[in-house]
């Protein structure tokens, strides 16, 4: 029996270019030969606004499993930035509300992969969270 991999990702696309995205995409390209891979992922394309563009839902692309979910909330770009000014000036004397309202505001912001991962934990062998400081990496055990 294989084992059942999800690589949690902001984004997942062939059509997208940038090093992360790609990086997945390569991660559940070559782990489907020997696993089952499911990507757990938004329908956002932007990375900027966190917009919702691609249609929600399960996909099958080759032998990966793709589901998508919606953003809850577009990004504030502007807010974003002058909270991130103020982040990085004073990182090291952050409260904790101030790193969870950072990490909310860069978003994207997507409770229903938070809440499909607390209600499947057990269906898979292993998750691989990609980058660091995005919501559904940190908020499944604090927020």
């Amino acid at each position: 029996m294989r084992k059942h991999i999800a690589i949690v990702t902001p984004r997942f696309s062939d059509k997208l270019v940038g090093g992360a995205e790609i990086l997945a995409l390569n991660f559940a390209k070559i782990l489907s030969k020997q696993f089952d891979v499911t990507v757990l992922t938004t329908t956002a394309m932007d990375y900027i606004t966190w917009k919702n563009e691609l249609p929600k839902g399960e996909f099958q692309w080759d032998s990966i499993t793709i589901k998508r979910f919606q953003v809850d909330k577009n990004r504030n770009i502007h807010r974003f930035n002058r909270l991130s000014k103020h982040v990085y000036k004073n990182h090291q004397n952050l409260s904790d509300w101030e790193l969870e309202n950072w990490v909310l505001e860069q978003g994207p912001v997507t409770s229903q992969i938070v809440e499909y991962i607390q209600k499947n934990i057990d269906t898979y062998d292993l998750f691989f969270y990609q980058l660091f400081v995005l919501y559904h990496r940190f908020c499944p055990s604090s927020c």
